[in-house]
């Protein structure tokens, strides 16, 4: 764990994740956190800390908010249950050929899931593009477009 990600995620606020998930939970969490204090940032004057992010009256005022991911892993898994717990709503874009219970254990975390067609990049390609059109928040395991 690093510095940065200590002073952002003090340990009395993890919490245990679903196993096959855990490797990702953090990142998702850190990513989730970070955007959603860049939101914060553009529409209010008061800062946005650890406490704001479980505070649901505070991240109403944001607006209904909802991640979207590419995933052809555990990624997904991630951010739908760090977005369930947050009262997000989550879209998980998958390639095709993943199987079928990598996609059914997306879906107790009561995210969407659009299976794309295509490779891996297709569909990274496409869930950035439906962020951007439709202003959700971006969570990559990679940087999109790359």
């Amino acid at each position: 764990m690093t510095e940065a990600t200590t002073r952002h995620f003090p340990l009395r606020y993890l919490f245990a994740a679903h196993p096959q998930a855990m490797g990702k939970v953090l990142g998702a969490s850190y990513a989730i956190f970070k955007s959603l204090g860049t939101r914060w940032q553009q529409g209010f004057d008061t800062p946005f800390d650890i406490a704001s992010i479980y505070d649901c009256s505070l991240l109403n005022t944001l607006g209904k908010l909802t991640c979207c991911a590419a995933t052809d892993g555990n990624h997904g898994q991630a951010v739908a249950w760090m977005s369930n717990i947050l009262g997000m709503q989550a879209i998980i874009y998958v390639p095709s050929y993943n199987a079928k219970s990598r996609i059914d254990s997306i879906l107790p975390a009561q995210a969407e899931v659009a299976v794309i067609v295509g490779e891996y990049v297709d569909t990274m390609t496409r869930a950035s593009k439906a962020a951007t059109e439709e202003g959700w928040i971006a969570i990559g395991d990679r940087a999109y477009g790359s």
